[in-house]
């Protein structure tokens, strides 16, 4: 019954991938979630990389995913797997997504600036230490455990 949204928002049933790896097998359990779920693999299917599929692990597979119900992948805006960056990660590309979303808002003033296009920092390693030390800063620190200790949220990552 949910594929009628895939096919009222002329989203593809099937999606698209540049991964040419044989699936394995938390492959297949993941694509077995989905199905047992309803829930549908954003990758390959929206945004910029609607037909596309590309590769978000450094130039070799899809191992990163967006991952939603039918009725949410419709509100996907944008979905763009931006190209490798070590500066951001070992191995993993940015995915960057924005979602639609209707909002009911009274009595506010609201003020929406656009967003300024972000540069890509470029490493200094006379630098290090300073990146260091504003990473370990107690404002930083206090961020983290609020982060952690924030309850109103049921996904808690681990690393």
């Amino acid at each position: 019954m949910t594929i009628i949204y895939l096919l009222l928002y002329g989203i593809p049933l099937d999606r698209t991938s540049k991964d040419t790896h044989r699936l394995n097998e938390y492959g297949r359990r993941l694509l077995g979630f989905c199905k047992d779920n309803d829930i549908y693999i954003c990758n390959g299917r929206v945004g910029v990389d609607r037909y596309h599929g590309d590769l978000t692990c450094k130039d070799s597979s899809v191992i990163d995913y967006m991952i939603t119900s039918p009725q949410l992948l419709c509100t996907v805006h944008k979905f763009e797997v931006e190209p490798f960056d070590a500066l951001f990660s070992d191995r993993h590309c940015l995915i960057n997504i924005f979602m639609k979303c209707k909002a009911n808002v009274q009595d506010v003033n609201i003020v929406v600036n656009k967003p300024k296009a972000i540069e890509t920092p470029i490493w200094n390693n006379f630098k290090c230490e300073n990146f260091i030390n504003e990473i370990m800063s107690d404002n930083v620190q206090e961020v983290v455990r609020n982060l952690v200790e924030d309850d109103s949220c049921d996904v808690k990552y681990s690393y």
